[in-house]
């Protein structure tokens, strides 16, 4: 989980890509896109902002970790909210991306 799955989901593509791995399937929940579907009055959907409009405990922004606590205090005031406490309800299903073979790292 985490807010903005389609940038993080690139940077583990990329990043396993270099290393000459394949990238791990992972299910994925984002919750920009589940504050998009919930939020629909939301002006932004920005991570700070959604955290400043939904009082959640204040965040330093674009730290790895800052972040992902404050997605998770975003799923559960979603949760809260709407009343929906299904993680496969809360969250929009998300295209899988397609597994890439891994490169050949020997020359």
């Amino acid at each position: 989980m985490a807010h903005n799955v389609v940038a993080e989901r690139s940077m583990i593509r990329q990043t396993s890509e270099a290393i000459g791995a394949v990238p791990p399937a992972f299910t994925y929940y984002c919750t920009q896109r589940a504050a998009q579907l919930h939020l629909p009055e939301q002006e932004s959907y920005k991570l700070n902002r959604l955290v400043e409009d939904l009082e959640l405990p204040p965040l330093q922004h674009h730290d790895a970790g800052e972040d992902a606590a404050a997605a998770a205090h975003l799923a559960i005031r979603l949760a809260e909210l709407t009343g929906i406490f299904d993680v496969h309800q809360l969250f929009p299903a998300m295209k899988p991306s397609p597994a890439k073979k891994a490169r050949s790292t020997s020359a």
